[in-house]
């Protein structure tokens, strides 16, 4: 029996068809399915994704040109906190993240925005006196004053069995981390650590209050 031989021009025409067909499929389902898989990963109300990839075929290495999230409420599970949802965005050169109220331990944030822009970060979150007195065991009015773009002083009073008790805290960024202590000599010996992660570096920080409601805002950026 002859086998027939093709020309080489035929098979190459072949194999461009199968490789456009493959692009095609790509195009028409990764973005989809990265939505989808996003979506999922995010528990919470109301969570709505858009993913942008050129060539589609760029998200099955997780990357993306650009991704919108937005949710009405949003409780990190299994494990995940702030920079584990950060931190696995690191392959999006563009994000926009806005949830309303996001749960985070026993603190409610309201009106959250994430800002990403290569590796840069900008975060900004509400946080109301009740939410704070909430998540506290005394009743605590606070008011902060900047001190540069790296330390907040927070002077704090608590009502505590009939007795106000009155203490002046800084906040402050050291080596990528959020910390509090004592502003006082003791705060370089006692300090606690608010926000430290490893591929999450924190470079400034800023607050305002607006009648009961504060507004915290950070830059910082991925070191991953």
């Amino acid at each position: 029996m002859t086998r027939v031989r093709r020309p080489p021009w035929m098979i190459a025409a072949a194999v461009a068809l199968v490789v456009v067909g493959v692009l095609l499929i790509a195009e028409a389902t990764l973005p989809a399915i990265a939505t989808d898989r996003v979506r999922s990963s995010l528990h919470g109300d109301d969570v709505s994704v858009t993913i942008k990839a050129s060539p589609a075929l760029e998200l099955l290495f997780g990357q993306a040109d650009a991704m919108t999230i937005h949710a009405r409420r949003l409780r990190p599970t299994g494990g995940r906190g702030l920079a584990d949802l950060v931190a696995r965005t690191s392959e999006t050169d563009r994000l926009d993240a806005t949830v309303d109220q996001l749960y985070t331990s026993a603190l409610e944030l309201d009106r959250v925005a994430l800002r990403k822009r290569g590796r840069s970060l900008f975060a900004r979150a509400d946080v109301s006196e009740s939410s704070i007195e909430g998540a506290l065991p005394v009743q605590l009015h606070l008011s902060t004053t900047a001190e540069g773009s790296q330390t907040l002083i927070i002077d704090a009073s608590a009502n505590v069995l009939g007795h106000t008790i009155a203490a002046k805290l800084r906040a402050q960024v050291r080596a990528g981390k959020l910390e509090i202590a004592p502003d006082s000599a003791v705060g370089e010996l006692v300090h606690v650590t608010v926000f430290g992660d490893p591929r999450v570096h924190v470079d400034s920080i800023a607050a305002a209050k607006h009648g009961t409601v504060y507004t915290f805002s950070a830059a910082g950026h991925l070191t991953g």
